[in-house]
């Protein structure tokens, strides 16, 4: 039985989520797929369709599996079957299912409740949404769920064929309460969700994103009674480069904030921080609400403190010399192999 959208859910009870991609119903709870459609004529050209990811998480919903696929064909509404993702199919259209159905449980406590879905085609984000509940003692009418189309690939990108298949996606948004939500999707059958608190991007991403405009220019101030702003100084020059010098004090003062940002990301999560070691290709996006903006080629997981006690790399120290060692794509540094 197809819940309302004037219902009320029942505090810890499970309901199954029902999702689909094709014509608008009436009984859709959400609230700009018109203005939002799924930007199936985005994806890459195809003679018969697209394996596409679901992933659904919340910190007040129970979601006992996080991680679905379903398939969209190049003309038509989209289908579950049980055949192995990313494969040609070899069920008949009789064993193919309309909707995808995502068990959840609702919360004790009574209130609002959101849960986020987000879906992929190769780990690139496509469109993701955010569903608001209201959770009572039992069914009743009132306000019941609403979603909200937050992302959505846009034009821009033109075609999905110009992205490569990705290692890993992140995703972030802006919680109700000031945190910040990081979705990351990159290993099959487990999916990365946890939340930054207002003081954690604070003290550490805030200070990580000052470090890096400072290295890059001076703010002077103006002449005295002077009611110009503060003029900024590029500290690069014609090539947009340094001295060897101001590279490893830059490098002493950047090191151990992407070691911060390093252990606020994946602090506990072993898997993952050797997942990442590796060369990977990442894409990060962010809803339209976010206002996070993690520098992440600065997160750095070689444990350092900021105390200068460190030794600078003899790749940096004869880089002149080293430097074509770079010249391909390597997992870790060259020298590091010789230990």
């Amino acid at each position: 039985m197809i819940v309302p959208k004037t219902t009320c859910l029942e505090t810890k009870r499970t309901y199954d989520l029902r999702l689909d991609i094709g014509p608008l119903l009436d009984e859709s709870v959400v609230q700009n797929a018109e203005q939002y459609p799924f930007p199936a004529h985005l994806l890459p050209p195809t003679d018969v369709g697209y394996w596409l990811e679901v992933i659904v998480v919340s910190d007040d919903f129970v979601v006992p599996f996080r991680q679905h696929h379903l398939f969209l064909p190049e003309l038509g509404s989209s289908w579950v079957c049980d055949c192995p993702t990313g494969k040609d199919h070899q069920c008949s259209e009789y064993q193919r299912q309309p909707y995808l159905f995502v068990p959840i449980q609702t919360p004790e406590q009574l209130g609002v409740a959101q849960l986020r879905i987000a879906l992929y085609y190769q780990r690139n984000l496509i469109q993701s949404q955010l569903l608001t509940a209201k959770v009572a003692e039992t069914e009743q009418l009132g306000a019941g769920p609403s979603s909200i189309i937050d992302y959505t690939l846009t034009s821009d990108l033109r075609d999905l064929s110009f992205l490569p298949p990705r290692t890993l996606h992140v995703l972030t948004n802006d919680n109700t309460d000031g945190s910040q939500r990081i979705v990351i999707n990159g290993e099959e059958d487990r999916v990365l969700a946890f939340n930054l608190t207002e003081g954690q991007v604070r003290v550490t991403v805030d200070a990580a994103r000052e470090a890096l405009r400072n290295i890059h220019f001076k703010e002077y101030p103006p002449a005295w009674g002077s009611s110009l702003p503060p003029d900024p100084r590029n500290l690069l020059d014609s090539n947009n480069a340094k001295s060897k010098e101001a590279f490893i004090q830059d490098l002493a003062r950047l090191a151990p904030l992407g070691w911060k940002l390093w252990t606020l990301l994946l602090n506990d999560q072993l898997e993952w921080r050797k997942k990442l070691l590796a060369p990977a290709a990442i894409q990060v996006s962010r809803t339209i609400s976010s206002t996070l903006t993690i520098p992440w080629a600065l997160v750095y997981d070689i444990p350092l403190d900021s105390q200068g006690q460190y030794k600078i790399c003899p790749l940096i120290e004869s880089w002149n010399e080293n430097k074509g060692l770079l010249d391909q794509l390597v997992s870790c540094c060259p020298h590091e192999r010789k230990k």
